[in-house]
């Protein structure tokens, strides 16, 4: 396990296990920051540079946000956290799930950033960044020698912005590249933002892919043993018009022999989407 004080890492750390170079902090553009804590109307303990920064504070979404029906106040105001950390030697990235989106990791130099929010998207976009139903900020590193990887341990809604000094160079600079002969050493940068929180990062060190796992169970804890009858199969889909409907799905199971577990109601059955269970409206 390592550890770092916040003054150490206003400067680049580097880690290597060995004689190459896995994993920089704060290498890049150096924006690491700790957003400071206060009450609304506060002064900040830095000078104001100009009037503009001052209109800044006052605009939406600083102390609360508010969309259709709910609204989210935010009592520590502006705090976000942010960092970049660099992976020298690699081309791939995988993980921060959930997205719509490839497998391995794109560039967000000329598109959105990756979003980790938990969300319910109903007809979400393919080949998309935006975020969807789980939000887990682990991201791997892999090339044919080692993986490595990085865990983000904050549950706000964080923001990944991913560059590469090989796949965002143009043709023309690629083709220079090869007239010279010039072999970059492929490098991929990250700058994680939170809108909240603490930075608590930590550095899962491979080597192989079934090792960074092994390191992240250990640090979140293994799940449980699942019950029998959570290994069935599970039938539904979005919400069942009433009793009837639910009748109906499961006599047609037993005539075709299809043997199930499970017949899950979405939240539609439940009173104002509550806990408790409205069971006279799916009776109606």
């Amino acid at each position: 396990m390592i550890k770092f004080i916040h003054s150490l890492i206003i400067r680049p750390v580097m880690l290597f296990p060995s004689a190459e170079t896995i994993k920089c902090l704060n290498e890049g553009k150096r924006l690491m920051d700790a957003g400071e804590k206060r009450g609304r109307g506060e002064e900040q303990e830095e000078e104001v540079a100009d009037d503009s920064e001052i209109e800044d504070e006052k605009a939406d979404g600083m102390w609360e946000e508010t969309f259709k029906t709910h609204h989210d106040s935010k009592p520590n105001g502006p705090s976000a956290v942010a960092m970049d950390f660099t992976f020298p030697g690699y081309e791939h990235l995988y993980g921060i799930p959930e997205h719509a989106d490839t497998l391995a990791l794109k560039t967000t130099k000329s598109d959105e950033p990756y979003r980790l929010y938990n969300l319910d998207v109903f007809e979400y976009d393919l080949d998309s960044r935006m975020a969807l139903y789980g939000s887990v900020p682990l991201m791997l590193a892999h090339n044919s020698d080692r993986t490595v990887g990085l865990f983000w341990l904050n549950a706000a809604e964080t923001w990944i912005d991913i560059t590469s000094n090989t796949a965002d160079k143009s043709m023309f600079g690629r083709m220079m590249d090869y007239v010279k002969g010039d072999q970059e050493v492929p490098e991929m940068n990250t700058h994680w933002i939170s809108e909240s929180g603490i930075i608590d990062v930590f550095f899962l060190m491979g080597p192989k892919p079934y090792d960074i796992f092994s390191q992240y169970a250990s640090l979140t804890g293994l799940p449980y043993m699942p019950p029998m009858f959570a290994l069935g199969y599970h039938q539904c889909r979005w919400n069942y018009n009433d009793e009837e409907d639910v009748k109906t799905v499961d006599e047609k199971f037993d005539e075709h022999d299809i043997p199930y577990d499970v017949i899950w109601l979405d939240i539609e059955h439940t009173n104002g989407k509550s806990s408790i269970c409205n069971l006279q409206r799916i009776v109606e």
